[in-house]
């Protein structure tokens, strides 16, 4: 039947879709993000002079962990942005383009994540987690950073058999994504 032809249709543009959503990526490490500082050889020293404290990121664009982190710093910096944090600075250095700095901190892989507390030059390891939430408890607990994680609001909704018929009526469009953890391209 045509609802049949279309139902089959509609799987196969969202299989497609999500798909091809698996190679594209909201934020790239090289992106200019809100709350971050782009650090050059031109102004690393007006940032790293003990005068902040300072959490960056040495990356370098093509690097399959910097663009997986790229989401997660994204988020860091909008909270940056929000609560703006008194004496903290939240940056990031292109290790292609800014080789000099790089080598300056004896970088060697990425993405590199270091915090340089303020009165001191000298920047200690980060080796926590990498995800937005680790790094906000780091910069709470090292810098005193007055900060929290910005929340969006969300239109999905977590469909559950209890709430599966109301929330998907026959009086309104409802997009539904159907998945399962283990997949790969689900993810």
């Amino acid at each position: 039947t045509m609802s049949a032809t279309k139902f089959i249709l509609l799987i196969a543009a969202l299989c497609t879709f999500s798909f091809l959503l698996t190679f594209i990526r909201a934020e790239s490490p090289e992106s200019s993000m809100t709350g971050v500082v782009d650090l050059t050889e031109a102004n690393a020293n007006t940032y790293l002079n003990g005068d902040y404290n300072v959490f960056l990121e040495f990356y370098a664009p093509w690097c399959g962990h910097c663009k997986n982190l790229a989401p997660e710093y994204a988020i860091v910096g909008e909270a940056m942005d929000k609560f703006k944090p008194k004496d903290t600075i939240l940056a990031k250095v292109n290790c292609d383009a800014e080789r000099s700095v790089c080598s300056q901190f004896g970088v060697q892989g990425y993405p590199t994540l270091k915090f340089f507390p303020k009165g001191s030059t000298t920047p200690k390891d980060y080796n926590g987690g990498r995800t937005a939430v680790d790094l906000v408890n780091y910069l709470k607990d090292e810098a005193g950073a007055r900060l929290r994680l910005v929340e969006k609001p969300s239109f999905v909704q977590v469909l559950t058999p209890g709430n599966f018929d109301q929330v998907v009526g026959h009086d309104k469009n409802v997009l539904v994504e159907f998945y399962a953890p283990w997949c790969g391209h689900c993810k």
